[in-house]
């Protein structure tokens, strides 16, 4: 997407209303970055922020609104997991809460340690048209767990890790999501 921007040759001191409205047929989408504003230096805050509707599972980041005149669109979906099963030679996982059609990418590791710029990106797969998604994760052979954290598009929807489900008998690179995501 494209849009206006205002070029300030000098600092932009912000205040009162910004009222900003979408003119295109199209909606933004998870990591359009609108740059309102180019100034030399920013300061101030606007008293009030109105912007344009978002689809479901979509918000407006404005954090850098008043440090670079800059307007982001993060993923703010909340997934539910439905269901997690195991599948032949894989652990699945099924749910719903995501953005239609969006990406999302789970990462894994078995060394929890691991900084999260390390972990691997398992895949990459698009939710639903109704922002549902099902995950098969294969077994590691010789790991005893997997942790996971999953990467909605631009947006990371955190999974903190449990220890591996009682029925599992032996060991397995398990994906271990719990129910809550912060």
């Amino acid at each position: 997407m494209t849009n206006d921007a205002a070029k300030i040759s000098g600092a932009l001191t912000s205040g009162g209303a910004l009222i900003m409205m979408n003119i295109g047929a199209t909606a933004p989408a998870a990591g359009d970055n609108f740059k309102l504003f180019n100034a030399a230096s920013y300061s101030g805050s606007f008293s009030r922020v109105i912007l344009p509707p978002l689809p479901a599972g979509l918000g407006w980041n404005t954090r850098a609104l008043n440090t670079s005149g800059t307007l982001s669109v993060v993923v703010i979906a909340k997934l539910f997991i439905g269901s997690a099963s195991i599948s032949g030679n894989g652990f699945l996982f099924a749910g719903t809460g995501g953005v239609a059609n969006a990406n999302f990418h789970p990462l894994g590791t078995t060394n929890l340690t691991n900084p999260l710029d390390n972990w691997t990106r398992l895949l990459t797969n698009p939710f639903d048209n109704n922002g549902n998604f099902n995950f098969t994760n294969p077994f590691a052979p010789g790991a005893a767990q997997t942790f996971c954290d999953w990467n909605c598009h631009e947006s990371k929807c955190s999974l903190a890790p449990q220890s591996r489900p009682n029925q599992l008998s032996k060991p397995h690179g398990v994906c271990i999501l719990p129910a809550i995501i912060s």
